[in-house]
């Protein structure tokens, strides 16, 4: 309870004239209960209301300075504030917990250090970074959490309509951040929620025949040979190009014809526990055996870099533009080999379950997205199932 001693009714004259001690103290008022000014020692003097929370831990909350508020409007202020505190509203506790909400730059690093930084693979932390310097950021930054409303970001998202695919995973990336503020207690709802993406046409990129042929003439005429080898290598396994440039001469039994391709080597492997058994044709057992003939003293990479000793080899760009220019494929990127052997293999009659095996895809649903059929064999399914009907028909 507020100490009797120093109660009086608060006015205009009284507070006026109240002088700052060595420490601060209170003068409490008698027309409204637990409602006071305060003194500092400095000479400021803040009005404020004493109460008990919904925990019953006592509380001294000031409102406002004695120079701004006159004695009625802030003895006014408390009856209402005192009203809402035995209705439940605690109007003190409300304006804290927004001023500890942060803004979105703010809980960025929380997202990077909590999320990005243990679940997410190099490549994708670094999409992450971009996506959020050039989109997120210059729009969403500076504002606090709980500002962020679906308006807005729907009026954000529809304004990114030019570049479609980094859009919609402008997106994802602003909703998982909005989603680990709920788990964090910061928000209620994420404003993204209900926000469609922009339908995105897939790229269904894969050599036909002859573009094969004009593919393997090009990488045969090019003096890169390690890079050429790397190449057919990704044509003929479907392998990653990261699973290529890090691969190691241990990995690979050429005996056996098998690649045993660590997680460390796989696109999220490490996070899924993944390693991929690979199985190698005669023609890949060659191929490797001639290359590591000619490969030199490294004994440890299969692709060691033609620039430093003991490291292995950091991309093949150059060969890349250099053979699909010269094959007329200016438009096909080096990971639509990967397509090209699923689509392949998918027509010389292989499951989606055994492509999958040999992609190192957890389930058959991911091959699917990489198993297109040529459009000019598509009839060849129709002509195998009227073959079969018409063998029913010559059967008495």
């Amino acid at each position: 309870m507020p100490n009797a001693k120093h109660k009086q009714k608060l006015t205009k004259t009284l507070v006026g004239s109240l002088t700052p001690g060595t420490k601060e103290y209170m003068v409490w008022d008698l027309q409204v209960q637990s409602f006071f000014v305060r003194v500092q020692p400095t000479g400021s003097k803040t009005f404020g209301v004493f109460y008990r929370d919904e925990r019953g831990k006592q509380r001294k909350r000031s409102f406002g300075s004695a120079s701004n508020l006159s004695v009625a409007e802030a003895r006014e202020q408390a009856r209402r504030a005192l009203a809402d505190i035995s209705r439940g509203y605690d109007q003190f506790l409300a304006q804290q917990r927004r001023r500890e909400v942060p803004t979105l730059k703010e809980f960025w690093q929380i997202y990077w250090k909590q999320h990005a930084a243990h679940h997410k693979a190099a490549s994708s932390r670094k999409e992450d970074k971009s996506l959020w310097r050039n989109r997120i950021e210059p729009c969403f930054g500076n504002f606090t959490i709980d500002e962020i409303s679906r308006s807005d970001v729907r009026g954000w998202h529809s304004k990114e309509d030019v570049h479609l695919a980094a859009a919609n995973r402008s997106l994802a990336l602003l909703s998982k951040i909005l989603s680990l503020a709920i788990e964090h207690d910061i928000i209620e709802r994420n404003p993204c929620s209900r926000i469609a993406k922009f339908h995105e046409q897939p790229r269904r990129t894969f050599l036909s025949q002859p573009q094969l042929r004009a593919f393997l003439s090009a990488i045969e005429s090019d003096h890169d040979r390690g890079a050429a080898v790397m190449v057919e290598l990704l044509l003929r396994t479907g392998a990653r190009r990261g699973e290529a440039l890090k691969a190691t001469w241990i990995e690979f039994d050429l005996t056996k014809g098998l690649w045993r391709v660590p997680s460390s080597h796989i696109k999220g492997g490490v996070r899924q526990n993944l390693t991929i058994k690979r199985g190698l044709s005669p023609d890949v057992v060659s191929l490797l055996s001639d290359w590591k003939s000619k490969a030199g003293d490294d004994e440890h990479y299969v692709f060691p870099s033609p620039k430093t000793p003991g490291k292995p080899r950091y991309d093949i760009k150059a060969f890349w533009n250099r053979v699909r220019k010269r094959a007329g494929l200016d438009g096909v990127r080096l990971h639509d080999l990967r397509h090209t052997f699923a689509s392949q293999a998918l027509q010389n009659g292989m499951s989606l379950w055994e492509i999958g095996e040999e992609l190192g895809h957890r389930s058959v649903a991911t091959t699917k997205r990489y198993a297109h059929l040529d459009p000019n064999n598509k009839n060849t399914v129709a002509a195998a199932v009227s073959d079969s009907i018409n063998k029913l028909r010559s059967v008495p």
